[in-house]
Parts: structure tokens; sequence; C-alpha cells
């Protein structure tokens, strides 16, 4: 090894070792700040410019980690959240406050209301337009979000569907009345015709029930094999390469001990509901007449269980204060496992392991990884994913998955903290049958 360079960063995964070696003297002899914008400014010249996706489940700390990035590389960030869309849902979304946010400009938060439909479509266009703005400000996109549909498509491109004409759309109507509301035999024909899809629906979900069967009547083909526009100029398939997309992107997946990650998950569902008002928020939604059991805002995990829990027939009771916290805990959990399953087949990220995986991953500090691989060259990070580096940990990851079958949530609430939630929850029950009553 030459003199002034050493091992950036390096992780050990039992017989696996992958390092990149950087000039130790440019590193640390300048500011992280000036390094990279220095970096920044002279590859744009010469190559594609470079974007940073950033994906992981629910609860292991992406906004916290984007920030501090944002703030290290004069980045703005764009949340990939179809949640956070929505203006009013801050509890239940885990939307970052003004306050955490510490200066950094963030897109794509607050920008509907709750009754709009907001698609994945649209977030393709707001979330290209904002990436172009930031680029010729001078300053580095930082995509950060849950929702895979969203970060998929921003990546590989949107699939070109055709408008839906007046007959599709009437042809849908007439299918679905004959149906009368009936979910399970509504996703047995969208099942039929495009399997793939349907596996990706929530249930009552009849918007984008309804939509999937458009595109299928309209283009003769499932929304997985139509082509992409805007991104990969070919269908996305396994040896799709960094070369084929639009922008230089640095994909970096968080990643963090199942058994923990679980916990984490149960006790934010717990402080969301104990600590920072989420039975009021939705109470107040639902009051107003901003919130629907019926729309996207109100089918998103956290609210549809709420909705479901303030609209109880009987006086609300501690047992069902319970039920509806192992629900909300339950598909929290839930929707963190499949966006685990989801990732392992995105060939374009780097798996980052957030905290220690025992006996198995060295730790890494996620900022200082990023980092690293911002900086590489594309060629160097081409050969990075090529080599797969972070297999041990997408494999440790998937074992510790199996071992979540005999998972067990325990509540950390106090029994007082407890009685007092269904008080509350009582007195809204109360309030928002009233309300109902009056509109009849």
């Amino acid at each position: 090894m030459g003199r002034g360079v050493c091992p950036m960063l390096f992780i050990s995964v039992s017989k696996v070792t992958f390092s990149t070696n950087i000039s130790t003297r440019t590193l640390f002899n300048s500011s992280p700040v000036k390094f990279f914008k220095a970096s920044y400014s002279s590859i744009m010249k010469l190559s594609k410019p470079k974007v940073i996706v950033i994906g992981g489940p629910t609860g292991v700390g992406k906004t916290r980690i984007s920030i501090q990035l944002a703030k290290l590389l004069d980045g703005e960030i764009i949340s990939a959240d179809s949640v956070q869309v929505y203006r009013k849902l801050d509890v239940g979304s885990n939307k970052p406050s003004v306050e955490e946010r510490d200066g950094v400009v963030h897109h794509l938060i607050d920008i509907v209301e709750p009754s709009y439909e907001f698609s994945a479509g649209e977030f393709f266009q707001r979330a290209r337009k904002a990436t172009d703005s930031i680029l010729d400000r001078g300053k580095v996109p930082i995509v950060v979000g849950g929702t895979s549909m969203y970060v998929r498509w921003y990546i590989y491109g949107l699939p070109a569907t055709k408008p839906c004409t007046d007959s599709v759309a009437d042809r849908v109507s007439r299918q679905l009345e004959e149906l009368d509301g009936n979910w399970d035999l509504a996703i047995k024909v969208l099942e039929q015709i495009d399997p793939v899809r349907a596996t990706k629906i929530c249930r009552n979900d009849w918007y984008r029930l309804r939509r999937a069967l458009e595109i299928y009547y309209s283009t003769g083909k499932p929304l997985s094999e139509l082509p992409l526009q805007g991104g990969a100029p070919k269908n996305i398939s396994l040896d799709i390469t960094c070369g084929d997309l639009d922008y230089d992107f640095r994909c970096f997946f968080l990643v963090a001990p199942r058994k923990e990650l679980n916990r984490l998950i149960d006790r934010r569902c717990e402080r969301m509901i104990a600590e920072d008002g989420l039975l009021k928020e939705v109470f107040e939604l639902l009051y107003n007449g901003e919130l629907s059991k019926d729309s996207s805002a109100g089918r998103a995990i956290g609210y549809r269980q709420t909705i479901e829990y303030l609209s109880i027939q009987e006086t609300i009771t501690v047992d069902h204060f319970m039920n509806y916290l192992r629900d909300f805990q339950n598909a929290s959990r839930q929707y963190a496992r499949r966006q685990l399953q989801w990732y392992r087949g995105e060939s374009l990220f780097h798996w980052i392991p957030v905290a220690v995986f025992p006996n198995v991953i060295s730790h890494v500090d996620p900022i200082q990884y990023i980092l690293h691989w911002y900086a590489a060259s594309p060629k160097e990070y081409e050969e990075s994913i090529r080599r797969r580096i972070d297999s041990a940990i997408r494999e440790a990851s998937w074992n510790q998955g199996k071992e979540m079958k005999t998972y067990t949530s325990r509540v950390e609430l106090s029994q007082k903290q407890i009685e007092s939630i269904v008080q509350e929850s009582q007195c809204f029950q109360s309030k928002w049958r009233k309300c109902l009553r009056e509109q009849k």
C-alpha cells in the first residue's frame, strides 16, 4: 500500500473483505464538506450527475442519517414516502418536524390534502423535477423513503401506461359494480390478469385495484410488463447496470438486526399513541371531514387502525385498546418485513448495517460509508455492486427474518398510561359519534 493511502472503510464479513483506497491526506486534511463539494464539482463536468438514494425498513433511522448527510454534502432531501406527502398527517407518518429538519430543505412533504389520491406516477414526475432543480443549484439530491414502488420508479423510470379512455373506465366500473363491493372476488379478477400487482395492493384499496384493471384493459399487458420511460432505457432486469440509467445513482439500504428493529417499531407505535398524539390527530381529521377510511391517506398504516378503533360501536375498553395496539404494531412490523423482501431484489443497493449484527458483521458508520461510496468513481461503485460486497449482510438479515416467526411483542406502557389512553379514546369516540349523528 502506497504512502498516504489507507483503506477508508471496510466491511469484514465472515471471509468476505472489501476495501477501497483513498488518499488519507485528501480525506482527513480538508473538511468533509469542502472535499466532497470539490469532488462533486469536478466529476459533474465529466459524467452524469450523482444522486444518493437511501432506503430502509420503517424505524431504522433513515430520517436522522439523511439529515446528517445532507448537512455534510450541502444536499437537499426528496422524501419518497407515500404518507408524508399529506398535510396534517404528521404523527402517524413519523414526519420530521421543522426543528428535526435542522435547516435542511425537504421536498415532497406536506404538498397535498388528505383527501387527495396521490399516485406513484405523480411522485415520479414531482421527484424528478425536484432533482433537476437541486442539481441546477449545485446541490446534492438525496432521495429518502420507505415506499418501495416510489423508489423503484424514481430510479428506473415510469411505466409507459396509456391514458384511460371513457370506454375502459366504464368497463371497469361495470365489472366492479357486478361484484357488489366484494373485495375477495375483485382481487381474484386482478390475480387472473396481473398476479404480481395483485399481491402488492392492500385490502380494500379500490383506487389502486381499479387503476390496475384500467391499465391492463388499456394496454393488454400487466403493469410489470410495460416498458419504462424517463429512467432506464429498457425493462428492469437482473442484468441492468448503473450505466443504463440517466443519473449516477448511489443507492443504500439501511438495515438493523431484526429483533432489535421489531422492538423499535413496537415502541414507536406506543410512543405515537401515548406521547405524540396520534389519536387526537386522527380524531380532528375525522371530525373536520378531512380524512376518511376509504381514502389513500385513511388506509395508511396507523391511520387505518386508528379510524377503525375510534369507530367501534361499543364503548371503548382496555381490551379494545390492546387489540388496536397489537394490530398497529403487527401491521408496522409486517410492512418492515415487506420492505426487506422487496429490496432483496434490488441489485443496485448497498446494504448497510446501522447496528452490530452479533458474530457476523463488523460495525460500519453509515454516514462515513455513504460518503465513501459517494466519492468513489462510477467504475468503482459499479464494481462493488457487481461483486455484491454486502452479500453476507443480506444473508444475515434473511436468516434473522426466519427467526422472527416466533417473535412476540411486549407492551411497555404502564397500566396507568393505558387507562389514561382509554379515557381519552372514549372522549374522542363520543364526540365522533355525535358528529356522525348530526350529519345524518
